[in-house]
């Protein structure tokens, strides 16, 4: 398993006093991953771990605070062939999900809010993207779920910067 494919952008590290306040005001940075294709928002203080097209982010370990990426090979061609019956077949969100169409920064998404299908006490949310024959999944989970306003805003900074590398950037990188 790979541990060091991310590039942090911006060298410098700042934080708003991370003893009181815990990871979720820490100050991130434009990061990319080329073998992913994607850039986002994150920390160097993560634990970060690679397997394949997974990216695992470990924001926070207690509580348990998670972040991952994922691209998978796919056949969708539309963010409208993710009705809510094929997202129930993902098999890990209770009754009751909410399932919306957005915009990350221009780009089409969908995104699930809802509690875990095996445990109530995970509260997540998901994003869905489609690109060049590949599924995207950013996931963000917060457990218990009690810690969920703490932590909700983590994933609105890592998706400030989301955005696709251009293939050039790619192709350049392998």
């Amino acid at each position: 398993m790979k541990t060091s494919r991310i590039i942090f952008l911006t060298l410098a590290i700042a934080f708003l006093s991370l003893a009181d306040k815990g990871r979720a005001s820490e100050k991130l940075f434009s990061c990319r991953d080329p073998e992913m294709g994607v850039r986002f928002k994150c920390s160097p203080n993560w634990q970060i771990m690679f397997d394949g097209n997974t990216d695992l982010f470990v924001i926070e370990e207690e509580p348990e605070v998670l972040l991952t990426i994922i691209r998978e090979p796919s056949r969708l061609i539309s963010l409208s062939e993710l009705t809510t019956d094929r997202l129930q077949s993902f098999g890990h969100y209770a009754d009751g999900f909410q399932r919306e169409s957005i915009l990350i920064n221009e780009i089409p998404a969908v995104k699930v809010k809802a509690f875990d299908r095996a445990s109530s006490d995970i509260r997540l949310t998901d994003i869905y993207l489609i690109r060049n024959g590949y599924l995207y999944k950013i996931l963000f989970s917060v457990a218990p779920q009690n810690e969920w306003s703490k932590y909700q805003f983590v994933l609105q900074e890592v998706l400030k910067e989301f955005s696709f590398l251009p293939q050039e950037v790619l192709l350049s990188e392998e």
